[in-house]
This record gives structure tokens, C-alpha cells and sequence, in this order.
């Protein structure tokens, strides 16, 4: 298996508009030949059990925008496997607090009718490497995971501070690496937080080896 594209957090429908042709690029240029979403893939913001902004779309209108982008993805990348992250089980959840049992709430993948092609997990190890929507956040997010399972973890939801740390012992060395994310900070959705952001994605060559590869902001 050939190196990894592996993409952060996109929050469709608010990801930022150069997002899908920067990840082609690194796809490209950087030898890729598989890609990991490491999830937030969708925001559901109108679902949200908090306050949604005064001017955001409907629910429906939401889901139907998010749908048009991520169509374009799935052509770009017909293979590839996503991690589940907190904004993409908001449907699940509120299912949830009024009820709903699983067998009645939609999946991600039925809900936006993903092909099979895109694969689904809560995290995955491949390669001896850890993927995963972390819980926590901060510079360490990633190195702390990778400490506590003794293995390299690439990790999203951290939308700052991304990058590749790495430590080791005298049998192995091990990395935790945040990848940012390809969010557009001026969308509504995103007024909760006044946190900077940095774009881009990650690319890992393996157990030993990955980088953050910065996006452009021009």
C-alpha cells in the first residue's frame, strides 16, 4: 500500500471552496493512492441540540447543499474510509434523546446514499497506524492517543495547531498527528468558535513517517 491522503475535518456544507482541488493536488503530487477522512465529514448545524445561528438554513436545505458537495467528493475519491466524528452523529443522537432506536435511524452513509466504495468506522488501524476522530483537542490531542496506545495515531477534530509530533523508545518510533481542517471560517456555523483555524491535510508514508501538508491561502 502506497501513502496516504488523509483529510480533515470538511463540516459539509461550510468546507472551504479550494478544499476538494488542494486534495487532488496532494493526491497527486505526493504519490496517494488511498485516502482517510478523519470525520466532522458532515456539520448538521440546524440538528444541533445548541442554539442554531438566526440566519441559517433549514435542516432540509442544509442536508440538500451538503449532498451536492460531497457528490463531488465521492467522484474525486470512489474509494475511501471515514471516521465517524461528533458533527456526523448529531442525527444520531437526537434520534436518540427522543427514542429512537438504532434500527430506525438512518446511517450517514444511507442518509446522503454514499456508494459502497466509501467505507465507515468509528476508527481504523491500517498499517500500523491509528485513525480516529479524537474526543479531546490541542497541539497534543494526537501525541497523547499515540502514548497511551503505544502506536502512531493520525487524528481529526482538532481544527488548530495541526501537525506531526513523534517520540519513541529503544524498540520503536511513534508519531500523534493532528491534521487541521478545510473548514470556511466565515460560515455561520462556525461563529461559535473564535479560535484560528489552519488548513490542510495530512499524508502518511507510514508507521514512522507522516507530515502536515498546508494549505495555500491564496
Amino acid at each position: 500500500m502506497g501513502n496516504t491522503l488523509v483529510v480533515p475535518d470538511l463540516h459539509f456544507p461550510f468546507a472551504h471552496k479550494k478544499a476538494l482541488d488542494f486534495c487532488k493536488k496532494v493526491y497527486k503530487e505526493y504519490n496517494c493512492d488511498n485516502v482517510v477522512f478523519v470525520g466532522d465529514m458532515f456539520d448538521h448545524h440546524q440538528m444541533s441540540r445548541h442554539t442554531s445561528e438566526p440566519d441559517a438554513l433549514g435542516a432540509k436545505q442544509e442536508a440538500n447543499k451538503a449532498q451536492k458537495m460531497v457528490n463531488k467528493w465521492v467522484e474525486a475519491f470512489p474509494v475511501a474510509d471515514i471516521m465517524l466524528g461528533n458533527h456526523d452523529l448529531i442525527p444520531k443522537r437526537q434520534g436518540k434523546e427522543v427514542g429512537l432506536i438504532d434500527r430506525f435511524i438512518r446511517t450517514v452513509k444511507e442518509a446522503y446514499g454514499l456508494p459502497d466504495g466509501w467505507k465507515f468506522h468509528n476508527k481504523l488501524v491500517r498499517n500500523k497506524v491509528l485513525y480516529l476522530h479524537i474526543a479531546g483537542s490541542g497541539k497534543y490531542a494526537a501525541m497523547n492517543k499515540a502514548r497511551e496506545q503505544s502506536m502512531s495515531v493520525v487524528a481529526g477534530h482538532t481544527h488548530k495547531h495541526p501537525g506531526t509530533l513523534y517520540f519513541s523508545n529503544p524498540r520503536n518510533l511513534y508519531y500523534g498527528m493532528n491534521v487541521g481542517c478545510l473548514i470556511n471560517k466565515k460560515a455561520y456555523a462556525m461563529r461559535y468558535s473564535d479560535a484560528e483555524i489552519t488548513l490542510g491535510v495530512g499524508v502518511v508514508y507510514g508507521p514512522t513517517h507522516a507530515t502536515f501538508v498546508p494549505m495555500p491561502l491564496k
